[in-house]
């Protein structure tokens, strides 16, 4: 009896036990995954970001990786906070902190993950359900290693399809009328039953069939190229593992699987970057047409290497990287191995340094006078580490003593450097040589040599540039790899975009290396070779992240919408419900739609010309050759103006200069004069170009050196330039010979040359269009010409390379190489043409080319002899402009679209919206306080009509430029701007109370202002080579704009919420008027748009800033480089993400909301530009300018001072309710 009762009650302890071991784990696993973990990991990963970006202006990106993002302890040094590129100082700023490196969050966030599905999502499934889910679920997963595994079989074009590339591109098609078709089905078969969710589905089906329509009317015009339609057969790839797995989530989460798709792809690509990301090599093979070499370089080590050459068949190296290197110097540990007969001291350690020859013998107790070898005519002089912001990289050096093993005697005293031995930096490359052991030893200091056992040979190397222009389009380098007996192994391409696979490694165009800029004095291609297992991961993970996204925000939207409907997210005492189709409102609508329409086409209208009067509009529309494409004159004379003086307009003085004050400086009155009246002026040779204000010098230093008295517009004529220039020309001469030689210029003597420089291109300019040869030379004595030709073809030549605006194509007739195409025909300026017409003229030929020549010739003359003749210069100005059409045809001048261009610009799209965007605002904020149903709907339809406005401009400029909405930091503004007015119009029809309205309003306005401000202007720039890619540009560049549309709009609304908590606060909980009453019922709605505004910007940034990774990767070899604009968009991701988690876990209320999301505005924005303006990385477009980051720097003042008034609000609540 007792035996038994101590047998059941062992058991029951047993039980218990075991349910107390699997409660600790639940409840451990459910700590793990709490969402507080969650948010403060995101906020750290934040300020992890930004201490990795900041610390890359002194340091390289590997020390950066090693120090922060790869730690799990990361030492910050308060130093960081202070780039030398903004605020330049000598000393470093005292003090340092640690916090959690970036593995340690990384791994904390992977397991938060984790832990949370685990324990915060039940399956729902039973029975068969639940088997299916999970066979479809399993299927899923296995499809997901087919296609990561599967991506490192075979050679060739990295990612190659295995079926022609007009397959996928019919798919392509197909897919987009299938989608239109689905849709159509969704409005009319299933339609919609809520309001909301119809206007959805409408705006779907216009949507999808512009798109359809698009592609049947246009053909094939806008092809996908064929390396886009390998990245769209990637991400086809991965949409239908996604679906796959989504469907077997579905089956067993229920409306739940898109959220477990979501971090299921964000756990792959965490797990990926653990596994693969720091295990990749980087390799780099720098070559010159019809080199072979098997030898691939590390830059990322330096090494010490002892050559023994004495081996007749090979030579044995022995080589220290720098680690071993350092620590050797730091601790007096020799290094030695086995098989060297002697042992290395390090008695100096240079991870930095600069060479000069010696002018004379070291002093004779020096550490350099004991030494031997090339060291002897040298002199090693250690310089500061440079980081990302240098345009210079690390060279290293040291000083050695090598000892015999046997007894530690001294054998020699060495300098090596790689200024000496390693070919990437030194011209001519050499070792210091020692015999040991009757045994001749090399020793130098080289990056870390890798040799394969195949060898590369570049063929050739094509360089594309922009016609009269020396920006490279594209460059491509023609390679075959060969085995060690010679056999070719492979055969292929490697250009921008399109990288070559072989053997599990992959080659990428890194870049190129001119003729003139080689050291060698020949064309060298750079290669990136990259060895990267998990490249393909990152796609999939893009395609389950943002599926995942789709379907879960999309349910939450539905959702929305039926309660929409029910009224519960509409209090009728903010949005009172109005009478449907009130005739009164939709007179209003038409009314204010009627007159925008008028209003926008007497914009675009021709403005008409006084007979009397030059036409500057037809001159201004004339095409021109400029900058890498044609364009109007117009644009031209404004591009060469903002180079002169950053202004696209040009001045005339309207006073002498008697009539200056006797201060240091004075401002003048000035008139503005159009780009093309100032140009045309230019080509002419008027005097009054010269004589008023042209050149912008911002340098107080320069203006004093060249006696010039400060103008308020910072604009100086040419003729006073040149008279302070020439007293002071021996100090410039000394200028220039010192730029020559490469030594780094003061400040002031940096300003200066930069002066001389604009003075160069200003006669440049002019000597283009004047009559380089004299007309009298078409005639005479043909051997005399002849010798005047002669004698003017290198001045013609330089003219002709000078890529100035140019008038004509040239008549001069290009040779090419046999199998070679020919590249797009050069244009030349007038005199140029004028130079290649004569030989022509004395043939008397008829070319209508020189009939164009001729015709331009008149227009001079004609202007020379009596410029108040307006008629007679109108009328040779529409002569020439005939003949050159009948020269060249009007689609080789691209007349039509250089004439919409004109058009385009004179309209002033953005310029014009943006003063609407202002009036809309005025009238939604007097609408508090009368007629509010009218002058809301007056300023909703005025607000509309101007998106229309700024939509034709962006469309515009799509049609001009043929590239997607968005290449630069003016269009990024735009593009940004037009997104979050949408965002408003959308928000303000669900919620008609005027406050979308004036978000509206200060968004588009702000926006606009920062794109004019911005000093790259409207001019649709030809894109460099890597971003010459119109697929990447219309997916990562849009969807990360999107992102930044949505963050700042929620910004915006976070300030919005603030307001009126403070409004609500004054006016007190008991308070019944009727403004009291609307103000409290409206926060929770402002908090409602600013919360799903956020979920469409997490959709768009994660999206877009993974995209980015995955162009990187295409173009690159690596998915993350961690360059501050990768870091800066990573960081709207996380902080996007930690507003949702906070919210989810209620850790905030409206409140606290609104003050994250304020605090988002800054992160934005800091990713926007303050990333480009520490001039680091590739993204480092624009150097450091003042107004710019002042301007940074305003904006995130004002945005602390409205979260400090949340933080207050928050205080004086008392915690009374969760903020």
């Amino acid at each position: 009896m007792a035996t038994i009762t101590n047998e059941k009650f062992a058991q029951s302890r047993t039980a218990a036990g075991a349910m107390d071991i699997h409660s600790l784990f639940w409840k451990g696993m459910k700590a793990l995954g709490s969402l507080k973990i969650a948010v403060a990991m995101f906020g750290l990963g934040t300020l992890m970001l930004l201490i990795g970006t900041l610390a890359q202006d002194q340091e390289t990106i590997v020390d950066v990786k090693r120090n922060y993002f790869n730690s799990w302890i990361a030492y910050v040094s308060l130093d960081v906070f202070v780039p030398q590129t903004v605020f330049p100082h000598e000393k470093p700023v005292a003090g340092m902190f640690a916090m959690p490196g970036g593995a340690t969050i990384g791994l904390v966030l992977l397991i938060n993950l984790f832990a949370a599905k685990l324990t915060r999502f039940s399956m729902h499934a039973k029975g068969k359900r639940f088997i299916a889910g999970l066979i479809v679920t399993l299927l899923g997963f296995a499809m997901v290693g087919v296609v990561i595994v599967g991506a490192h079989f075979g050679d060739g074009l990295q990612g190659e399809p295995p079926f022609r590339y007009d397959t996928i591109w019919l798919g392509t098609k197909v897919s987009a009328h299938l989608l239109t078709l689905l849709s159509l089905a969704w409005l009319i078969l299933w339609t919609p039953k809520t309001k909301v969710m119809f206007g959805t589905a409408i705006a779907a089906v216009t949507l999808c069939s512009l798109v359809s329509l698009f592609l049947v009317f246009t053909f094939d015009a806008f092809r996908i190229p064929d390396p886009g339609l390998r990245i769209v057969w990637q991400l086809a790839k991965s949409l239908g593992v996604g679906v796959v797995l989504l469907v077997g989530l579905i089956l067993l989460f229920g409306h739940r699987g898109g959220n477990v798709l979501v971090h299921l792809g964000v756990g792959l690509l965490m797990l990926g970057q653990f596994i693969f990301g720091d295990a990749q090599t980087e390799e780099r093979v720098s070559l010159a047409e019809g080199q072979k070499t098997s030898a691939a370089v590390e830059v990322d080590v330096v090494e010490l290497v002892v050559i023994d050459r004495s081996p007749d068949d090979t030579d044995r190296v022995v080589a220290f990287d720098h680690h071993m290197l350092s620590s050797a110097a730091a601790t007096g540990k020799k290094l030695t191995v086995d098989g060297l007969p002697f042992e290395i001291r390090v008695d100096r350690w240079m991870e930095n340094s600069m060479i000069r020859r010696r002018s004379g013998k070291p002093a004779e107790d020096s550490v350099e006078a004991k030494m031997t070898g090339l060291i002897e005519s040298w002199d090693l002089i250690e310089e500061p580490k440079v980081g990302g912001t240098s345009d210079r990289s690390n060279v290293a050096s040291a000083y050695v003593t090598l000892l015999a093993k046997e007894n530690g005697s001294e054998i020699g005293r060495y300098a090596v450097s790689q200024w000496f031995s390693d070919d990437q930096i030194a011209m001519r490359p050499s070792y210091d040589s020692v015999e040991v052991a009757s045994k001749k030893y090399d020793i130098g200091m080289i990056f870390r040599r890798n040799y394969k056992d195949y060898s590369i040979t570049l063929k050739d190397i094509v360089l594309e540039e922009y016609t009269n222009s020396a920006i490279p389009k594209d460059y491509s380098s023609y390679i075959t790899i060969r085995d060690k007996d010679g056999n070719v192994l492979q055969d292929g391409r490697v250009w921008m975009n399109s990288p070559m696979r072989f053997r599990g490694e992959t080659f990428y165009q890194s870049s190129y290396i001119s003729q003139n800029d080689s050291p060698y004095g020949v064309e060298q291609t750079v290669l990136q070779v990259v060895t990267n297992a998990g490249w393909l991961i990152p796609y999939v993970s893009c395609v389950l992240v943002g599926l995942g996204m789709f379907v879960h925000f999309g349910g939450t939207f539905a959702r929305f919408a039926m309660r929409y409907e029910r009224g519960a997210v509409t209090p009728e005492t903010v949005v009172p419900k109005r009478p449907k189709g009130s005739a009164r409102q939709w007179i209003l609508a038409g009314s204010v739609s009627l007159l925008m329409a008028i209003f926008f086409v007497s914009l675009a209208m021709r403005k008409p010309t006084d007979r009397q009067e030059i036409d500057y509009q037809s001159i201004g529309a004339l095409p021109v050759h400029y900058g890498g494409r044609i364009k109007p004159l117009a644009s031209a004379g404004a591009e060469v103006l903002e180079i002169l003086s950053n202004k696209p307009y040009a001045l005339i003085r309207l006073e002498t200069d008697d009539e200056k004050s006797k201060g240091d400086s004075y401002d003048p009155k000035e008139k503005r004069v159009p780009a093309e009246q100032w140009l045309f002026a230019v080509m002419m040779n008027e005097d009054w170009v010269r004589a008023n204000p042209l050149i912008r010098i911002d340098a107080t230093s320069v203006t004093t050196d060249l006696n010039l008295t400060r103008v308020k517009s910072n604009r100086y004529s040419y003729n006073d330039i040149v008279d302070g220039l020439q007293a002071i020309w021996p100090r410039v001469q000394k200028i220039i010979q010192s730029r020559q030689e490469g030594t780094k210029l003061p400040f002031e003597d940096e300003k200066l040359l930069e002066v001389l420089n604009k003075i160069s291109f200003v006669d440049s300019l002019i000597d283009s269009y004047r009559w380089i040869a004299p007309p009298s030379l078409t005639t005479g004595d043909a051997a005399k010409i002849q010798d005047e030709l002669t004698r003017l073809a290198p001045s013609v030549e330089r003219l002709r390379a000078s890529n100035n605006p140019a008038i004509l194509p040239s008549l001069k007739t290009e040779v090419v190489a046999e199998g070679q195409p020919a590249p797009p025909k050069r244009w030349d300026t007038f005199g140029v043409a004028f130079f290649d017409s004569i030989p022509g003229m004395l043939a008397k030929d008829d070319n209508p080319g020189i009939a164009a020549v001729l015709k331009y010739f008149e227009i001079s003359g004609a202007y020379r002899e009596n410029k108040k003749d307006a008629a007679q210069i109108n009328r040779l100005v529409s002569e020439f402009r005939e003949a050159a059409i009948k020269a060249y045809g009007a689609d080789t001048l691209r007349i039509n679209k250089v004439e919409y261009e004109y058009q385009y610009e004179s309209m002033n799209a953005f310029g014009n919206a943006q003063v609407i965007y202002l009036m809309v605002g005025i009238l939604a904020l007097v609408s508090y306080a009368v007629m509010p149903a009218s002058l809301r709907t007056i300023a909703l339809w005025m607000c509309i009509a101007t998106l229309v406005l700024h939509t034709y401009g962006i469309a515009a400029r799509i049609y001009i430029s043929e590239r997607p909405p968005v290449v630069s930091l003016y269009s990024a503004a735009v593009f940004i701007g037009w997104g979050m007015v949408l965002f408003c119009i959308g928000a303000e029809i669900l919620y008609p109370i005027g406050v979308s309205l004036i978000v509206a309003s200060i968004s588009g306005y702000l926006s606009l202002l920062v794109a004019y401000g911005l000093d790259v202007g409207d001019s649709m720039p030809v894109l460099r080579a890597v971003l010459d890619t119109q697929f990447w540009l219309s997916t990562h560049v849009i969807s990360v704009s999107l992102g930044y549309s949505a963050t700042f709009f929620a910004g915006i609304f976070g300030i919005v919420i603030v307001i009126a908590k403070c409004l609500a606060m004054v006016a007190g909980d008991k308070t019944q008027a009727d403004w009291a009453v609307k103000v409290r019922d409206s926060i929770p709605i402002l908090y409602r748009i600013c919360y799903a505004v956020v979920c469409f910007g997490l959709f768009f940034s994660f999206v877009g800033t993974v995209l980015g990774g995955l162009w990187g990767d295409d173009s690159w070899g690596r998915f993350w480089g961690w360059d501050p604009k990768e870091n800066g968009a990573l960081m709207i991701v996380l902080w996007n993400a930690l507003l949702l988690h906070a919210r989810w876990d209620k850790l905030v209320g409206a409140l606290g909301f609104a003050n994250l999301a304020i605090f988002g505005n800054i992160v934005t924005a800091w990713s926007m530009f303050g990333t480009n303006q520490l001039g680091i990385g590739l993204h480092a477009y624009g150097a450091f300018e003042g107004d710019l980051m002042r301007n940074l720097v305003i904006w995130c003042a004002v945005q602390v001072l409205f979260i400090g008034m949340g933080v207050v609000l928050y205080a004086l609540t008392l915690r009374k309710e969760p903020v």
